[in-house]
């Protein structure tokens, strides 16, 4: 045991219930949880909405194109309502957040339901004003599992494994950027995370679909009713994501106490 604090390993979690109940009055944190639960639902569904559109005919034989489009959609959705909610859009970015210590399993949940209802949401306004209207004049092709992640390989377990490691990337990313002794992370986390998005989606489409977002896989196999190997995106990510930070905060965070007012000290 002496030797384990010899290492100076960081198990200092700041795990709450429901923190931010004891820093905001009953009213302003009721309209913060709102705020929240509306950006994320948002960021969500321009995420599903507009990202699908990077994927139809039109950029055919131009896989980077593609993924560099899908990674800027990232981007705008970050700078949209990353001042907000600092963007999750993802279950499993959510979970990293959790267990860095920004936020606690009430606001998760709320996080995580707005994700799951505007990638729903998105993917039923696609269906219903983009395939007919707007995507075939522009060469895409009417399917009815548009935009649905697959996997191509014939062991399931390999592509949960891709996508628990294309997770475990961005989790990464996220306690660098937020690192709390970090004041100015955030400011570059649009642009650090549209970039992670193009390699991953240039990388692991051909085998995953490169989802790394189970809220993303889950909109379009809620309204199309496919849910074939659909596990393998929400187990991969969130594995990914407890892997990768739970060993960022263990090894490489620095050990400090929050304040109420958001700042932060180091601990003894």
């Amino acid at each position: 045991m002496s030797a384990i604090k010899k290492l100076n390993l960081n198990f200092n979690f700041h795990w709450t219930f429901f923190r931010e109940r004891n820093v905001l009055p009953k009213k302003d944190l009721s309209f913060r949880i709102v705020q929240i639960f509306v950006a994320e639902f948002l960021g969500t569904l321009i995420l599903v909405f507009w990202g699908c559109n990077t994927l139809g005919q039109i950029n055919s034989g131009e896989p980077v194109v593609t993924c560099w489009l899908w990674g800027n959609m990232v981007f705008l959705a970050i700078t949209i309502i990353g001042p907000i909610s600092n963007c999750h859009i993802n279950p499993a970015v959510t979970v990293s957040f959790f267990i860095y210590g920004y936020v606690s399993v009430v606001v998760g949940i709320v996080y995580i339901i707005a994700q799951l209802l505007g990638a729903i949401a998105g993917y039923i306004l696609l269906m219903a004003f983009g395939t007919d209207d707007f995507l075939d004049p522009f060469g895409y092709e009417r399917s009815d599992d548009f935009c649905v992640n697959k996997i191509n390989t014939d062991t399931p377990f390999r592509a949960m494994v891709l996508e628990g490691v294309g997770t475990a990337l961005l989790c990464f990313l996220i306690g660098r950027v937020c690192n709390p002794l970090n004041p100015k992370g955030l400011t570059s986390i649009s642009f650090i995370f549209s970039f992670a998005i193009m390699i991953l989606a240039f990388t692991l489409g051909p085998i995953t679909s490169a989802s790394v977002n189970p809220a993303r896989s889950f909109g379009p196999a809620v309204v199309t009713g496919q849910f074939k190997d659909h596990w393998v995106f929400w187990v991969g990510p969130i594995l990914g994501a407890l892997v990768s930070s739970f060993t960022y905060h263990i090894f490489f965070l620095p050990k400090v106490n929050y304040i109420d007012d958001g700042t932060v000290e180091a601990a003894d």
